[in-house]
């Protein structure tokens, strides 16, 4: 799964006719539903990591379609995985049926930080980007 999601987030977001549009969108949304299919319980451990990334992208992708409400619900949804996986700290057995015998599990990930997430929030209007900075949710990231 891990794999899969490297390699369309790649395609989608190496390419402006895919990174600009509603079918770009749409194929992240749709790596984002399988996740959830495979982690039906919510319990993703390290993969938040992976979610995170995509809502990030996401967001990105409605920004360039002027879609500011859809772009700021995903950037939130990202914050929240970001969050669920420095709790995990990468150290959690899985337990949704369909992954619960997996024992050994260390992939390869691109691990998020506030600079990483403060550079996302300048494609946003100023007044949103602060509304998310000042949430209190998200104080822990933007306050490091």
């Amino acid at each position: 799964m891990h794999e899969l999601y490297k390699v369309l987030r790649t395609a989608v977001m190496s390419k402006d006719s895919l990174s600009h549009s509603q079918a770009g969108l749409d194929v992240l949304l749709a790596v984002i539903r399988l996740y959830e299919s495979i982690f039906d319980d919510g319990n993703y451990g390290i993969y938040h990591n992976d979610i995170c990334m995509l809502y990030i992208h996401c967001s990105s992708i409605a920004n360039h379609l002027h879609d500011s409400e859809h772009a700021l619900r995903y950037c939130e949804i990202a914050l929240d995985h970001f969050l669920e996986f420095k709790q995990v700290q990468g150290v959690s057995r899985f337990t949704a049926s369909l992954v619960i015998q997996v024992k050994n599990h260390s992939p390869s990930i691109v691990l998020l930080d506030r600079d990483w997430f403060e550079q996302h929030l300048q494609s946003f209007p100023a007044e949103c980007a602060d509304a998310i900075r000042c949430n209190p949710r998200y104080a822990a990231i933007f306050s490091q």
